[in-house]
């Protein structure tokens, strides 16, 4: 991770965007953005033109995107369309610093992003070892834990996959819980869009309403990653 601290402005506030608020965005190299949270900013000519994106693996690999389990209180036609419109945003985007949290070989990956039509100019790849044992390390140094957690995680250790996502952080916790540990201290970090009821996905941005599989752990990274640092909320119900 500290390739990637180098290619970040030092300074306050880093800006994590998700996909959970509707308002536009303006581009800044010190915004991380997640997924397909992208859309949220203006097109430059034909693509978006952003600094960093963080991303899982998943979307590399559409046969996973499209046999994936329907998103709760949808079809499965429905999901598939939802997802297949997140994926095929991937092929409007351009990025200096393009970062995968994957199990996979970097050559997989490499051919998955290609696929999608991502251009970008380097690619970092975070190990999910490196995601786990973070959490680890966040929970012993808090003194805060469940032991399903801790087993969950040691075992995601040992053998490089993902836990049930119950024991899994969502894609931007992951992404402020490795960067916590990169940036000065004294930088604040801004959720805009992240911990949200609501997601907005597409290039029109459509309101999909699901169950965030991740709450939980999620709230339980926030509240350690606080009390060594100060996060602030923005956008959490996707209104101005």
């Amino acid at each position: 991770m500290n390739g990637i601290h180098r290619t970040m402005l030092n300074k306050s506030p880093l800006v994590f965007v998700g996909s959970g608020g509707n308002t536009t965005l303006e581009q800044s190299d010190n915004a991380i953005f997640i997924n397909t949270s992208f859309s949220r900013i203006k097109k430059k000519d034909e693509r978006y033109v952003i600094s960093n994106l963080f991303m899982a693996d998943g979307y590399t690999d559409l046969k996973q995107v499209i046999d994936a389990t329907a998103i709760p209180g949808y079809t499965s036609e429905q999901s598939k369309k939802i997802r297949l419109e997140k994926v095929n945003l991937y092929s409007t985007v351009s990025v200096k610093t393009l970062i995968l949290i994957s199990g996979r070989s970097r050559e997989e990956l490499e051919q998955g992003v290609d696929s999608l039509g991502i251009i970008y100019q380097e690619m970092k790849v975070v190990s999910l070892r490196d995601i786990y044992w973070r959490c680890l390390k966040l929970a012993l140094k808090t003194r805060s834990f469940d032991i399903r957690r801790l087993v969950a995680w040691l075992f995601a250790i040992v053998v490089n996959s993902k836990p049930s996502a119950k024991f899994r952080p969502s894609t931007g916790l992951a992404a402020v819980l490795l960067f916590s540990e990169t940036m000065d201290e004294s930088v604040t970090f801004k959720l805009n869009g992240i911990q949200s009821p609501n997601s907005f996905y597409g290039k029109d941005l459509t309101q999909v309403n699901h169950k965030n599989v991740h709450e939980q752990l999620d709230l339980y990274l926030l509240e350690g990653l606080r009390r060594y640092r100060e996060i602030k909320m923005e956008l959490t119900n996707g209104k101005n």
